[in-house]
């Protein structure tokens, strides 16, 4: 075995100290240590945007009479709104004054509703479809169809029977009543 000198030893030590610590090159005495520059990231404005928001769809409960002009009768009116994602109002009008609303119901897509208590007598029945419904102008915001029944509905009352008209909504041109075109202003007031 090979004997060491102390002090051999001791300074092979120290050099193993300096170099497995990084510290090769010592500074110059009196040197500041330099420090490395640092960057600083400030986050500017948000680049993602907000989801567009879809404005609610104005709509009214199936049922809600916006014209109710009768005086009571025996009669029924059933609507059965088979259009897919567009309301109707169906209106009647007094056939001998068809510019006259005295009943106007609204009802929403795939419903059905019953109006009871119409008079006898002889109206013209008109629909209106579409959807967002503007309560203050009394009319849809986007308007689909305006449409006069080519049927006059002639209500009578009995002693033991009153009549029941069914009007079937499914589109334009079908359904099992026919209706034509007719332009906003040829529709009855709704006051």
């Amino acid at each position: 075995m090979m004997k060491m000198d102390k002090g051999l030893l001791l300074a092979l030590i120290v050099l193993m100290i300096v170099v497995l610590s990084g510290c090769v090159c010592p500074a110059p005495f009196g040197a500041s240590p330099t420090v490395a520059p640092t960057v600083t990231v400030t986050p500017g404005p948000s680049t993602t945007t907000a989801p567009p928001t879809i404005p609610p769809v104005r709509s009214l409960t199936t049922g809600t009479q916006i014209v109710w002009e009768l005086q009571g009768g025996y009669g029924q009116l059933v609507v059965k709104n088979q259009i897919t994602g567009q309301d109707a109002v169906v209106i009647l009008a007094p056939a001998s004054d068809p510019g006259t609303a005295v009943l106007a119901v609204y009802v929403k897509s795939g419903q059905d509703w019953t109006v009871d208590g119409i008079t006898d007598g002889q109206y013209v029945l008109y629909d209106m479809v579409g959807t967002n419904w503007d309560d203050a102008g009394k009319q849809f915001e986007h308007t689909s169809e305006y449409a006069r029944f080519d049927s006059t509905l002639n209500y009578y009352t009995t002693d033991t029977e009153s009549k029941v008209y069914t009007i079937t909504l499914s589109g334009a041109g079908s359904g099992d009543t026919l209706s034509r075109p007719v332009k906003p202003d040829d529709m009855p007031s709704l006051g």
